[in-house]
């Protein structure tokens, strides 16, 4: 069976594919096709909380391409949730009814809470965390950080600050936030020092993919910083052509990396796991779920 799952972030839209296999018992979640479009939407919302003309076109267009290659990958099912850059929309809801209405796509605007809570099943459908550890995930975007502590086998904490890497990169967080970000991760350093950190977001995962010399999917905070330092002083153009990055991840990934090594820093940690997962991949696992539970109750 096949699910799809659009992921309208502050920096780009994502469309991402999986088919999923039932066999002896064990289920496999394998990634048919992404396709990633950059529409940089912060840059316009964060500013002023409203689209230009030429960005509200391109989100448009991009809806409508994403409509018709899920009408040729034919999921049984699809979702579509937009992050913070829509959520700092003033005319949001109206943005969303004008692709419904041009591109048949249903989408949803999502708080932070419940962005941290589709990430946390992203998480928990790939790593499997064992029942006698503390663990912190963090995903770094372009509009905000969301961050859940998980202990036990339950979820403890879910926040969502408005910390991502193209606030960051355009200056537009405010010291309330970096306040309130020192103020949850002091509490959370005190009540879980041992706590094991795992971070997602396509930053993480450009640095693992580009710069880590293993393939263990640790790395350290040593190697952010050297990420950081190698390319904060580059442009976007030198960055794509000395490292291989792409384009869309050569303009924001030093911020990335800045708020990366302030968390760690903060909570006295040296490394973190790279899982390599996302938004879509969670929106994936419980359509599936969901597609599981109608079965077993029919």
């Amino acid at each position: 069976m096949k699910f799809a799952a659009i992921d309208i972030g502050s920096n780009s839209a994502k469309l991402l594919i999986m088919q999923v296999y039932e066999r002896e018992g064990h289920t496999s979640f394998v990634k048919e096709a992404l396709f990633k479009v950059s529409l940089k939407l912060g840059e316009d919302s964060f500013k002023g909380g409203q689209l230009s003309e030429m960005r509200c076109q391109d989100l448009l267009d991009t809806m409508d391409a994403f409509a018709h290659l899920i009408k040729v990958y034919k999921p049984i099912r699809y979702k579509a949730y937009a992050t913070s850059a829509m959520r700092d929309l003033k005319d949001g809801e109206e943005i969303l009814k004008k692709i419904e209405k041009r591109s048949g796509l249903k989408l949803k605007i999502i708080s932070g809470h419940q962005e941290a809570d589709t990430l946390l099943t992203a998480y928990l459908g790939s790593i499997h965390p064992e029942s006698s550890k503390d663990y912190l995930f963090i995903d770094v975007g372009g509009g905000s950080t969301e961050l859940c502590t998980y202990s036990h086998g339950q979820l403890i904490h879910r926040k969502s600050f408005n910390l991502g890497a193209l606030r960051l990169k355009n200056d537009l967080v405010s010291e309330k936030t970096w306040v309130a970000l020192d103020l949850w991760l002091k509490e959370i350093q005190e009540k879980y020092p041992d706590i094991v950190i795992a971070g997602t977001g396509g930053s993480i995962n450009s640095i693992y993919k580009y710069f880590a010399e293993s393939k263990n999917p640790v790395i350290s905070q040593q190697l952010i910083t050297q990420t950081y330092n190698r390319l904060k002083d580059l442009s976007s153009e030198e960055r794509v052509i000395q490292y291989g990055l792409k384009p869309l991840r050569a303009e924001v990934i030093p911020s990335a990396c800045e708020i990366f090594m302030y968390i760690l820093d903060k909570l006295k940690k040296d490394k973190i796991w790279v899982p390599k997962v996302g938004l879509a991949d969670g929106m994936i696992f419980r359509m599936y779920h969901k597609h599981k539970q109608r079965k077993i109750s029919e």
